[in-house]
């Protein structure tokens, strides 16, 4: 008959694990590796940030428009340190809002005469270059105020414009009119 007995090595076994020295040449790769990475995602979440702001720029203008020609009133994007009223300065650092006309005098300055329709409040760091203190969207068959916002945000690949024609139609580009690149000292 044969010995059943499983014969037991005389050596322990050895521990399963990483030597202090693998460790440290791991994570040195990893750094290499992230230091690589991290500028990258810096300007994938900057490029976000102004397309988001870019985006809800254009919901506004958009907005307005719609209001201007169903409701047959005055709609205007402007400026608003408060969200509340329009700011008369050409600063748009701290949000906007949308309002719409309820008085009878067309482009009367009384806030009086407004109905807020739409609040943004915040721009995530990115900073509007506007050509104009406030875009007005008339009834169908007046003319609206044309216009360029330009977005500017630190790491971002490059600026963006947003560009509101008369008839109130918004465009987003990187390039002004003459066919070069936006900057954002423009």
């Amino acid at each position: 008959m044969r010995n059943n007995k499983i014969q037991r090595s005389q050596h322990p076994p050895l521990a399963a694990g990483l030597t202090l020295v693998e460790l440290l040449v791991t994570l040195a790769i990893a750094a290499v590796v992230a230091s690589y990475a991290i500028p990258g995602l810096q300007v994938i979440v900057a490029n976000n940030r102004q397309t988001s702001t870019i985006n809800r720029f254009v919901m506004s203008v958009l907005l307005a428009r719609s209001v201007a020609i169903t409701h047959r009133v005055e709609a205007i994007v402007c400026p608003s340190f408060d969200g509340l009223t329009c700011h008369h300065e050409n600063d748009w650092s701290l949000g906007w809002i949308v309002v719409k006309q309820t008085g009878e005098s067309p482009g009367s300055t009384d806030p009086a005469d407004y109905q807020l329709v739409h609040v943004e409040r915040d721009t995530s760091n990115v900073s509007l270059n506007v050509n104009r203190s406030r875009f007005h969207f008339r009834p169908p068959n007046k003319r609206a105020t044309n216009g360029t916002a330009v977005f500017c945000i630190p790491y971002a690949s490059h600026p963006k414009a947003v560009i509101v024609s008369y008839n109130g139609r918004p465009r987003t580009s990187r390039w002004r009119a003459n066919g070069l690149a936006l900057e954002c000292s423009d």
